[in-house]
């Protein structure tokens, strides 16, 4: 599994790359330019994105934003990561598309715990036992694919 790390501190960098190391089957993909790392998601298709709320160039925010703007990268799951404790910053991360937050300083618990509820599962192939096609009007989360007010 692939997790991309985006932080533009090295230190903070470096600390997320070790504790997404220990991970079985995780490989971190570590970036500390953020339009570096955009351009390396959309070429490529990442099982999580962790990303930096501060950083220059594309702040976190943007960056979501156009991550979510980029063709089949709608779904990705993408953890905000923060020292920003204002309610605003997690509202606008959201209304962008992250799909959670970790908080600064980052609680060496807290990544394990994130992984297997965020990261994308693995396509099953044609013809596995439980490979079948999503319920009718469902995405493949089971939430409706056509939202009701």
């Amino acid at each position: 599994m692939k997790i991309v790390i985006i932080d533009d501190t090295p230190l903070n960098l470096t600390l997320m790359q070790a504790l997404v190391g220990k991970l079985s089957d995780c490989e971190p993909v570590p970036f500390i330019d953020p339009l570096a790392g955009l351009a390396w998601c959309q070429a490529n298709e990442p099982d999580l994105i962790v990303v930096d709320y501060m950083m220059p160039g594309p702040d976190g925010v943007e960056f979501i934003r156009r991550i979510r703007a980029t063709p089949a990268r709608d779904d990705v799951p993408i953890l905000m990561v923060t020292a920003d404790h204002e309610r605003q910053t997690r509202y606008d991360a959201l209304q962008s598309g992250a799909t959670d937050f970790l908080n600064k300083p980052v609680e060496p618990q807290r990544v394990p715990a994130a992984r297997p509820q965020h990261a994308r599962p693995a396509p099953r192939p044609p013809g596995h036992p439980r490979a079948r096609p999503h319920a009718r009007g469902r995405d493949r989360r089971g939430h409706r694919a056509d939202p009701r007010p």
